[in-house]
């Protein structure tokens, strides 16, 4: 968040607060388990992919596209 506010000593704000909240996830697991996350269709390349598909997929609905004439 620094980089979008002014320095301390430059902030004429009367509310100077900088605290942030937000949502996380921590995933602890060893490092078999780490690694069998990462192979064939729970890989993150994979994941990627899905969301990519999922995401164009939803964009298209409704899309009218003209057909090739000829």
């Amino acid at each position: 968040m620094d980089a979008y506010l002014p320095l301390p000593e430059e902030d004429t704000r009367q509310r100077k607060g900088r605290v942030v909240i937000s949502l996380v996830e921590f995933q602890i697991v060893d490092a078999e388990t780490a690694r069998q996350n990462e192979l064939g269709e729970n890989s993150h390349e994979a994941y990627k992919r899905r969301q990519k598909k999922r995401v164009l997929k939803r964009l298209s609905q409704g899309l009218v596209v003209p057909k090739k004439q000829g």
